[in-house]
């Protein structure tokens, strides 16, 4: 008896850390599809819009990196 359960406690953890494991990479796949998203967007507007929100283009990924990690 004591070997069916903890066959059953080792199925549940497997499960949980399945499950915990599959959060944090969907996680992480979208916020790299922000960032892209961001320095995509950035990249697209002209020099005097980028200095009136106070960057330039070498700034753009640490900015967009900034906004989407470190948020």
């Amino acid at each position: 008896m004591a070997f069916v359960s903890d066959i059953r406690g080792f199925e549940t953890t497997l499960i949980s850390r399945m499950t915990s494991s599959a959060r944090s990479l969907s996680a992480a796949y979208e916020a790299r599809r922000m960032y892209v998203k961001t320095v995509r967007e950035l990249q697209e507007l002209d020099d005097r819009t980028l200095a009136d929100l106070g960057l330039s283009r070498g700034e753009i990924q640490v900015a967009a990196y900034q906004a989407v990690y470190e948020n």
